[in-house]
């Protein structure tokens, strides 16, 4: 937090949870994490449906789903991942001797959480893996060719109270930055 002129307050600490690793492998959970517009701190751990909402005036408000499923990897997509991971332990720049880390049998329940300008939490879920049409340079290292997998992305949005408003699906590779209202401004890759 920073005053009129520019100087530092104070600081906050990133949000911290137990069985959250602090280097995670594909489809890891991850501690998830965004200011909101009205200075809320909201907070989430992929491996449940659980946002908590943490208002500068000290109250939470948590937002929960029950009976949301995990959604399985696909085992060919495990393989390949693997594959990877194990190609790029080969790299000349990578510390090798590591075991890479396994690959989960199902995805995190949440993937990444945004605020929009009017306060409205944004929580992407899981969704079905889908093999894509991407044409492979196989003349390219294993490591660094393009993801044959590839999924939408679901964005489940909650008013700041933790009312479910509904569920936006997007393109792949669509990345929303800015919402407020029925508007999204993004970027597709």
């Amino acid at each position: 937090r920073f005053d009129s002129s520019g100087r530092l307050l104070d600081t906050f600490p990133a949000p911290r949870w137990l069985g959250a690793t602090s280097d995670p492998g594909p489809y890891d959970p991850e501690v998830l994490w965004t200011w909101g517009a009205s200075g809320d701190q909201v907070t989430a751990f992929g491996a449940n449906y659980k946002v908590d909402l943490r208002h500068p005036n000290g109250t939470v408000t948590r937002i929960e789903r029950s009976g949301v499923m995990p959604v399985p990897v696909p085992e060919a997509e495990r393989a390949e991942l693997m594959a990877v991971l194990e190609a790029r332990q080969q790299e000349p720049d990578e510390v090798g001797g590591a075991t890479p880390p396994s690959i989960p049998r199902e995805k995190p329940l949440l993937r990444a959480i945004l605020s929009g300008l009017d306060g409205r939490v944004w929580v992407r879920t899981s969704l079905a893996s889908r093999s894509s049409d991407v044409t492979v340079d196989t003349s390219l290292p294993l490591a660094r060719r393009p993801r044959r997998w590839t999924e939408d992305f679901a964005w489940d949005v909650f008013e700041s109270t933790g009312r479910y408003l509904g569920r936006i699906t997007l393109p792949t590779r669509a990345e929303p930055h800015v919402m407020r209202g029925d508007r999204i401004w993004g970027i597709v890759r």
